[in-house]
C-alpha cells in the first residue's frame, strides 16, 4: 500500500508539470513564431515548423486519446507510460538542433534579455523575453521528460491495471485448472476405491453362494462342482 502511494505521489511529481508544458510550450512557440516573425530573424524556418508540429501534436494526442478513454486516469497514465520515451527522443533531437539554429534570432542581443541592452523597439523586448521563455519551457519539458522516463524504467511509476489484471486471471485459472485436477484425481480415487469394494463383496458373495451349494451338494450326496 506505501509502495502504491509512492508511485501515485512520484506520478503526481513528474506528471503535472509536464501536462502544463504540454500546453505551455505550443502557446509560446505560436506567439513566438507567428506573432513576432518581423522581430526575429530565422536562419532556419524548418526547424521552427518541425518544433511546432511537435509541441502541437502532444496535446492534441493527449487530448483524443482523452476523449476515447473518457478522461480516466489510469487510461492517461498508461498513455504517458508507453508513448514518453519515443516523444522524449524526439524532443531531444529537435531541442537540440532548435537550440543551434535559433541563437542568433535578435543579433546582438544577449539571449538572456538584460535590461542594460539596446533594443530597437519595445516589441523587440517583448520577443526577446518570449523567446527566451520559449527555450526555457523547451528544456523543462526535457528534463521533466527524461525523469519520467528514468521513474518508468524503474518502476516508480503506477503499474498497468490491466497487465495486473491479465495475471490475476491467468493466476485464478491456473488455481482453477489445479483445483479441476484435484478433484479429479479425488473422484477416480473414489471410483476405483469403490470398484475394490464392490468387488471384494462380489467375490465374498461366490464364496458363500459356492459353500452353500458345497453343504447342499454333501448333504444330496452328488459331486460338488464350482462355477
Amino acid at each position: 500500500m506505501k509502495s502504491r502511494a509512492k508511485r501515485n505521489i512520484v506520478a503526481a511529481i513528474l506528471g503535472t508539470p509536464l501536462l502544463l508544458l504540454t500546453i505551455i510550450c505550443p502557446i509560446l512557440e505560436i506567439t513566438k513564431f507567428v506573432n513576432l516573425r518581423n522581430e526575429l530573424e530565422y536562419e532556419d524556418t524548418i526547424i521552427e515548423y518541425c518544433y511546432l508540429g511537435l509541441t502541437v501534436s502532444i496535446p492534441m494526442c493527449l487530448l483524443i486519446s482523452g476523449i476515447y478513454h473518457k478522461c480516466r486516469l489510469k487510461a492517461f497514465l498508461e498513455i504517458a507510460r508507453e508513448a514518453i520515451i519515443p516523444a522524449v527522443i524526439a524532443w531531444t533531437i529537435i531541442a537540440v538542433i532548435y537550440t543551434i539554429l535559433t541563437k542568433n534570432e535578435l543579433g546582438e542581443i544577449p539571449p538572456n534579455c538584460p535590461s542594460s541592452a539596446t533594443y530597437g523597439t519595445p516589441i523587440t523586448f517583448d520577443a526577446c523575453r518570449i523567446r527566451l521563455a520559449n527555450l526555457i519551457s523547451m528544456w523543462l519539458f526535457e528534463f521533466f521528460g527524461i525523469l519520467w522516463t528514468i521513474a518508468h524504467c524503474s518502476g516508480q511509476l503506477p503499474k498497468s491495471s490491466n497487465r495486473n489484471s491479465s495475471i490475476t486471471i491467468d493466476g485464478e485459472f491456473e488455481d482453477l485448472d489445479a483445483s479441476s485436477d484435484d478433484e479429479l484425481a479425488a473422484e477416480k480415487l473414489k471410483n476405483s476405491g469403490k470398484g475394490k469394494r464392490r468387488g471384494n463383496s462380489q467375490s465374498k458373495g461366490r464364496g458363500i453362494l459356492n459353500m452353500h451349494r458345497a453343504k447342499e451338494d454333501a448333504i444330496m450326496g452328488r459331486k460338488i462342482e464350482f462355477p
